[in-house]
């Protein structure tokens, strides 16, 4: 899941130069249907394969995921200013 080895953060509403990979999340294509995942949601989605590799919930491997910095909800603001200068 990470072979480039980047860190995962969900894609900014407005786009911006940062060294993560993005993670999109799922809109329904339905018109009148406006759905869009929670940050949550996309989030657990990603951690769905993990989860099922090591035998727990998807919440919680999103959690764990999150507290090892290898998955954002939003990119740093210390990221984005050290890579800046």
């Amino acid at each position: 899941m990470f072979p480039d080895r980047k860190q995962r953060v969900l894609q900014p509403a407005t786009p911006i130069d940062h060294p993560f990979a993005e993670i999109a999340r799922f809109e329904c294509p339905i018109r009148g249907a406006e759905f869009t995942e929670s940050d949550d949601q996309a989030l657990e989605s990603f951690a769905k394969p993990f989860a099922e590799k090591f035998l727990v919930s998807p919440i919680a491997m999103r959690i764990r995921l999150e507290k090892l910095g290898l998955l954002y909800r939003v990119v740093p603001i210390q990221r984005l200013l050290s890579d800046g200068s």
